[in-house]
């Protein structure tokens, strides 16, 4: 089981974080890989004394899943509209 969430600092806008609840390990999921990756960043945000204390939304897994995959529609759309724009370019 895990927790999810949505970090909403400047510096972290729109990470998704992944954390167990057994062993309370953190994973933030890369776009660039596609992977869930190690981290450790949450206590920057449970901590109250922080200047980024509860700056995160908490999302289902559901949501995550969703988000994902819109985003990777996304990602093939921008590149069927570069590779277009490059066909387009050529024929010109």
């Amino acid at each position: 089981m895990f927790y999810y969430y949505e970090l909403k600092d400047c510096s972290h806008s729109g990470m998704i974080i992944r954390k167990n609840k057994e062993n309370r390990r953190e994973h933030y999921y890369n776009k660039k890989s596609k992977n869930w990756e190690p981290i450790g960043i949450m206590i920057r945000y449970f901590w109250p004394e922080s200047d980024t204390f509860e700056m995160y939304e908490e999302l289902s897994e559901e949501e995550v899943l969703r988000m994902i995959k819109d985003e990777k529609r996304l990602f093939t759309l921008i590149i069927s509209d570069i590779l277009l724009i490059n066909v387009i370019l050529k024929v010109k």
